[in-house]
């Protein structure tokens, strides 16, 4: 008789994964496990919590807890369902098709609608975005993106890929950094620069807006680059003006 020997750490992550008893969050076909067959059970564990009737999944650590559902997933890396992240989670890395409401951080991941599970996609910020990718299909025009930075919210970082119609982008909170399609909002015009030093490569196709934070290697008060023949001008500066250019 043959006998083969798994590792034991496999065996405890299928043993979590199957088990709808688990309170350790594990996510199958979007949906955190012991949702059901319709995703329309409730369910909890060490720190998360699933409404069945609203289809959302709440991340409420009580300590500073990262989440990176690129592994919390056995079949693939999207969650399919709402998602609320209390002020003491952070998302690293995964792919979201869903609304999203962020008390917390956000420092990775991809956030895009997918017609089949939800065509508009709605990301509330309260709290701290510093990575990430956000945009709607521009082969997809039934999809959409909305994004609102509310007062208490603040972007940091990210890939912002506003500049497709199907994308919207209010902002009542703070943007330190960034890269954005076009400007974020009206306050912010083309070629604007924030607290922090910008380079705005003004292309053929549309401008692009990338904030950074200063470095050390950034010390020139200003610096002219030639680059590729699809863009224009390449400006460096490391002083705030008063005005756009």
């Amino acid at each position: 008789m043959a006998v083969t020997l798994l590792p034991v750490s496999a065996i405890t992550a299928w043993a979590e994964e199957s088990s709808s008893n688990s309170t350790t969050l594990r996510i199958k076909y979007g949906y955190p496990v012991g949702s059901g067959d319709n995703h329309d059970q409730d369910c909890s564990g060490d720190d998360w919590s699933y409404d069945g009737t609203t289809k959302t999944l709440k991340l409420n650590p009580t300590s500073p807890t990262e989440y990176d559902f690129s592994s919390l997933s056995s079949d693939g890396n999207t969650l399919d369902c709402a998602l609320e992240i209390g002020a003491k989670a952070t998302i690293t890395s995964g792919s979201f098709t869903n609304d999203i409401t962020n008390h917390g951080i956000v420092s990775g991941g991809t956030f895009s609608p997918i017609k089949s599970v939800k065509p508009c996609l709605t990301f509330a910020n309260y709290g701290i975005i510093t990575d990430g990718t956000f945009y709607a299909p521009f082969n997809t025009p039934s999809t959409s993106f909305e994004l609102s930075n509310y007062p208490s919210g603040t972007i940091e970082g990210g890939n912002f890929r506003n500049s497709s119609s199907n994308f919207s982008f209010r902002n009542q909170g703070s943007i330190n950094g960034g890269v954005f399609g076009t400007a974020p909002d009206n306050t912010l015009k083309s070629g604007y620069i924030l607290n922090a030093p910008e380079i705005l490569i003004l292309c053929s196709m549309q401008p692009v807006m990338l904030f950074l934070t200063p470095t050390p290697l950034i010390r020139q008060k200003s610096l002219l680059l030639s680059v590729s023949v699809s863009c224009l001008l390449l400006t460096l500066q490391s002083t705030i003006p008063s005005k756009c250019f």
